[in-house]
């Protein structure tokens, strides 16, 4: 009776065994399909082409190696599964942190791109002819987007579509601004020329208030990162007072958890005091 009960656990855990791999691997397998996407999305959108699928086995292999040194060398569950979460949720972080910045680096250039355009067309030129004499003497990321524009029109789509598809690309406060100019003008029938110099004009106001916010809010910005530096500054003074601190603190699984904690309440005060001093200038 023995044997058929051991038997019968034994095969119950084999079967939960595997119906949980199944549905690890099921989860796994979504979470590729579902990375490899958006990897391919934030890339297109940064005009960088190329095969995405290998992302993946580079992600996979990457976080597999970290995981494994962080296990060789601390033998924490914890940490080890950690590094793995980092692993995982670190490219997409970067990939939007750079979409995030080339938005910024775009709207910076917007003024001095909508100037240009307005000089050629009052000079006589087409909008062609205008985005040519951009392109030619300007800088990515601009030149990027302005010469899709300027490919579309060629292809038949007008100078309005071509500016609606570029705010759906470019998700930024200041296009969106260019956008709603743009069809006020055409709608009304305004001339294009002043309305993209007003334009421009309103921009480099506001790129200049943002500058002065930005600069006024500095001193808030320095002082989290200072608070944020305590706790280690702390930590290393303490060693220099008594080594066995900092060898109870590395070597044991309790002082690694609290190493782990103290790491994690790090991010989320950075994180918190960084949207404390994010002022928005609307």
């Amino acid at each position: 009776m023995h044997y058929v009960l051991l038997m019968l656990a034994a095969l119950s855990v084999s079967l939960l065994t595997i119906a949980l791999q199944k549905k690890i691997w099921s989860g796994v397998l979504s979470y590729r399909k579902a990375f490899t996407k958006n990897a391919q999305t934030d890339f297109r959108s940064l005009f960088l082409f190329f095969d995405v699928s290998v992302i993946w086995p580079v992600v996979l292999t990457l976080s597999g190696v970290l995981a494994l040194l962080v296990w060789v060398l601390t033998h924490h569950v914890i940490l080890t599964f950690a590094m793995l979460a980092i692993c995982w949720v670190l490219p997409q972080f970067l990939l939007k942190w750079a979409h995030k910045r080339r938005i910024k680096r775009f709207e910076m250039q917007l003024p001095d791109a909508l100037f240009s355009i307005a000089s050629n067309l009052r000079a006589g030129a087409s909008i062609s002819a205008a985005l040519s004499a951009l392109l030619e003497y300007s800088q990515a990321p601009l030149t990027e987007e302005f010469g899709l524009i300027e490919r579309e029109q060629r292809l038949g789509v007008t100078f309005v579509d071509a500016f609606k598809h570029l705010s759906v690309r470019m998700k930024g406060r200041a296009v969106q601004k260019i956008v709603a100019a743009v069809l006020v003008s055409y709608q009304t029938g305004g001339e294009l020329a002043q309305t993209l110099d007003l334009t421009a004009h309103g921009l480099q106001a506001d790129l200049h208030a943002q500058e002065r916010l930005r600069a006024l809010t500095a001193q808030g910005v320095m002082q989290a990162w200072v608070m944020a530096a305590m706790p280690i500054g702390l930590a290393l003074t303490m060693h220099q007072l008594d080594e066995g601190f900092s060898e109870h603190l590395f070597s044991t699984t309790v002082g690694q958890s609290i190493l782990l904690v103290v790491g994690l309440l790090e991010i989320v005060g950075l994180w918190w005091l960084s949207k404390i001093n994010r002022v928005s200038y609307a």
